[in-house]
């Protein structure tokens, strides 16, 4: 019960706060933050590339198997 009663004063609070920035600075920061979640997304792909395994060239693969089958006599 706490937790909601600490919510909706966060809400009033929140919006009383909001309603008092003008409208070109509440777009401009809504600007930089998109800026950086999107570069945020960008540099966590990065990292995940960084860290994917390279896979080998078909034909590089069928013939490094090939020769792991043969029998030895």
């Amino acid at each position: 019960m706490q937790n909601v009663i600490v919510f909706v004063l966060s809400a009033f609070l929140g919006n009383e706060i909001l309603s008092k920035v003008p409208t070109w600075l509440g777009f401009f920061a809504l600007v930089v933050a998109m800026i950086n979640v999107v570069g945020g997304f960008l540099v966590t792909d990065r990292m995940l590339q960084m860290f994917a395994r390279r896979q080998k060239p078909p034909a590089a693969s069928e013939k490094s198997q090939e020769g792991a089958k043969t029998p030895v006599q």
